[in-house]
């Protein structure tokens, strides 16, 4: 590859800058013979993996990333995070911006002020541990009657249908209580925790059956974003009691008195139990579990 070859003079080397294709135009930035005015030529090439490539090469100038730091490209800006060379103050700026994976490669670089004790706009706070799925809803009489306790749950599934669709009382997912958060420790020095929260009984009422399913799952439940100074968040506790259940789950959380909104984009679980009773509402014993 002529592009990449050492031996190519730097006329060559110019000329194949402004080729038509983009692996031989990034082949060009990585040439150690390429100039530094070439560099900060082809960082403002139209394609993204060209400039992306400019972020990568050990040559190009401290300057052209700061530069590239500003890309309208959230992966060219990842790389600029992502980066080795880049400066401390870019990569302040960085760790607010509106892209997560950029914000997260800002937070993981060890080039980060925030690192040493500077604070940033926001970094993420990982939800984990054991989380719940509550679903409760009503079954008619004649449906009910017809489950018995020998029944197996593919029996009485094909007679009520599928147990996350009987939700017309409540259906909900949360983490248990406590939360477990992850965050760089050098980043939240000493996170505070605090509980707050309610009682909520839902009761076993009305004609017919209520069927109840809790269903437990291990995993990443979600994240939440604070600023760079945060010290301590409120979680509200709440504590679900249905039928024989007594269940204390997070119901939400809070940081300098505003409510933060779990982002469940990253969310993988895996599935640990399903527990499903069914009661009679006249008399709240348990007909089928």
């Amino acid at each position: 590859n002529v592009a990449d070859s050492p031996n190519t003079p730097g006329a060559v080397l110019e000329m194949l800058s402004g080729d038509e294709h983009t692996y031989v135009r990034s082949s060009v930035i990585f040439n150690p013979n390429t100039p530094v005015s070439m560099l900060e030529k082809l960082a403002g090439d139209e394609d993204e993996s060209v400039r992306d490539a400019i972020v990568r090469c050990d040559n190009t100038p401290v300057s052209v990333l700061e530069m590239l730091a500003g890309d309208k490209s959230e992966i060219v800006r990842a790389s600029v995070a992502y980066s080795p060379n880049t400066l401390g103050a870019v990569l302040e700026k960085l760790a607010g911006d509106e892209d997560k994976y950029v914000r997260e490669c800002a937070v993981g670089n060890p080039n980060t002020p925030v690192v040493r004790g500077s604070k940033k706009k926001s970094i993420e706070l990982i939800i984990h541990g054991m989380g719940v799925e509550i679903v409760v809803g009503h079954i008619d009489k004649e449906t009910g009657e017809k489950i018995n306790e020998n029944m197996g749950w593919n029996e009485v599934e094909e007679i009520v249908g599928s147990w996350d669709e009987i939700s017309d009382i409540h259906h909900g997912f949360h983490p248990m209580s406590p939360p477990e958060i992850s965050a760089d420790s050098e980043i939240i020095p000493k996170l505070e925790i605090t509980e707050g929260g309610f009682e909520e009984t839902i009761p076993i009422e009305g004609d017919g059956y209520v069927m109840v399913t809790i269903s437990e799952e291990d995993g990443t439940l979600g994240s939440l974003s604070v600023d760079g100074s945060a010290k301590k968040i409120n979680y509200y506790k709440s504590t679900y009691k249905i039928g024989d259940h007594d269940i204390d789950v997070v119901s939400g959380f809070a940081y300098k008195g505003k409510d933060l909104e779990l982002d469940n984009s990253n969310y993988s679980t895996t599935g640990k139990s399903v527990d499903i009773r069914i009661y009679d509402c006249q008399s709240g014993e348990i007909i089928w579990s």
